[in-house]
């Protein structure tokens, strides 16, 4: 008797993506299954393609999701020495990136929120 034993690895890594609308407060997530070296940029890019979300961006930084105001419309002035800056901004595994995403690459387990 003749035994055969074969072992396949596909290096998929099981992620947590979610992106939360600053009007609605409604969360957009999705557990994704990635192949190796998937970079943050290329995973939100993705997401928001195939989920039809509006954008501006690319996998270098993101501008706007879901229509959300760019440029001098996301600057409120609220003193001679103070202003508020909105723009978008994503964490891994709860800590702020430091980098842009297509800089970060996904790890197994990891948890993105943008």
């Amino acid at each position: 008797m003749k035994f055969f034993l074969m072992i396949f690895s596909f290096n998929l890594y099981a992620l947590q993506f979610e992106i939360e609308n600053p009007c609605t407060q409604r969360k957009y997530f999705e557990n994704i299954q990635l192949a190796e070296n998937t970079n943050v940029g290329e995973l939100t890019i993705n997401f928001l393609l195939k989920n039809k979300i509006s954008f501006q961006g690319t996998q270098q930084g993101i501008n706007s999701i879901f229509n959300t105001v760019t440029g001098i419309e996301a600057l409120e002035v609220l003193s001679d020495k103070e202003m508020r800056a909105y723009g978008w901004c994503f964490k891994v595994d709860n800590q702020v990136a430091e980098n842009y995403p297509d800089k970060i690459v996904v790890h197994n387990d990891s948890n993105i929120k943008w």
